[in-house]
């Protein structure tokens, strides 16, 4: 990830992992959902709204 998303989601790290560390149990399982979930979003085209492929 590039720019900004990436620094912020570096800087919200332990919020963005607390929801899925209590659903999945594992904070090594909340670090890929987080990871992917901003992968996802970085390939997100803002002006549609449209989730690239």
């Amino acid at each position: 990830m590039h720019g900004w998303p990436a620094a912020r989601s570096e800087e919200q790290r332990e919020r963005l992992r607390a929801a899925p560390h209590r659903m999945l149990g594992s904070l090594s399982e909340a670090d890929d959902a987080v990871r992917e979930t901003c992968l996802r979003a970085s390939r997100a085209d803002t002006s549609t709204g449209v989730l690239l492929a």
